[in-house]
């Protein structure tokens, strides 16, 4: 596996990474959590949020989607400008965005904007569709925004960070043996949303250790990262899982079998 940085080390299940206060340069404290990975499939980075006892919401019997961040998320964040893109709005649809004049239609609603908590404390990553280059080496990466103190915490305790394979590309088989060089690092970002000051980091995820959870085995389309959470003191810190879990099967009303998408299939092993 290629080094890209003279600091990176192995990430492990049970390691904790502790963001001080003191880390932070600016007045509003955000975390942005990178994820980078070699190869030609792409990778969705994705937020689940959680209560006191580590649970999802549910809603009529099912998970509330509007507690997972992620590309398909209903829920969207508008920057006011590409200059400051943690100044914006929180939009709840599609229609409300149209009469806002931020979009035409849910296409562009979804491109323009970010997905997004209900508090505006998680801001997800526009979608990466992957390297089109000649080298498997190329890197990609998607990033998660926690804005710390805009995290509505009488609702939310923590935060699972997960990465899935495309509910399209799993179906065509591809596994996360495919990627090459998957790495999570803690930025605290500028105005823009690009890279400042890194928090902690780089870590490499430990090929060994993802083979012992069956990730490198087949099988495997999403993985749980880790936990964002809050210390009894304000302190955060980062809780690494390294844990994979493989595609769910349905059946609909006629009987036959239908793949779920695999960030919800995550969600769904915290009710």
């Amino acid at each position: 596996m290629p080094r890209r940085f003279a600091n990176e080390r192995f990430m492990n299940s049970g390691d904790v990474v502790r963001i001080s206060s003191n880390s932070f340069e600016k007045e509003e404290k955000i975390i942005k959590v990178r994820l980078s990975w070699g190869g030609y499939t792409y990778l969705d980075l994705s937020a689940i949020m959680l209560d006191e006892n580590g649970r999802i919401c549910m809603e009529n019997n099912r998970p509330r989607i509007d507690d997972i961040v992620c590309f398909r998320s209903t829920i969207r964040w508008k920057p006011v400008s590409d200059d400051n893109m943690f100044e914006g709005k929180i939009y709840s649809d599609v229609s409300e965005a149209v009469r806002d004049r931020v979009c035409r239609n849910r296409i562009e609603y979804m491109l323009r904007c970010y997905p997004s908590s209900i508090c505006g404390g998680v801001i997800g990553s526009h979608d990466e569709l992957g390297q089109e280059g000649d080298s498997a080496d190329d890197i990609n990466e998607e990033a998660i925004y926690i804005r710390v103190d805009k995290i509505d915490m009488s609702q939310y305790s923590s935060v699972a960070i997960v990465a899935t394979i495309s509910l399209e590309d799993a179906k065509r088989g591809e596994r996360f043996e495919d990627f090459s060089n998957l790495m999570v690092e803690f930025v605290e970002p500028a105005a823009d949303g690009m890279d400042n000051k890194v928090i902690a980091g780089p870590y490499l995820l430990n090929n060994n250790e993802l083979c012992d959870n069956g990730i490198s085995r087949g099988g495997c389309t999403g993985i749980c990262l880790g936990f964002i959470k809050c210390d009894e003191d304000g302190e955060w810190r980062f809780e690494a899982t390294v844990k994979g879990y493989e595609l769910e099967h349905i059946k609909d009303d006629n009987g036959k079998e239908v793949a779920v998408s695999p960030i919800v299939t995550i969600a769904k092993i915290f009710v």
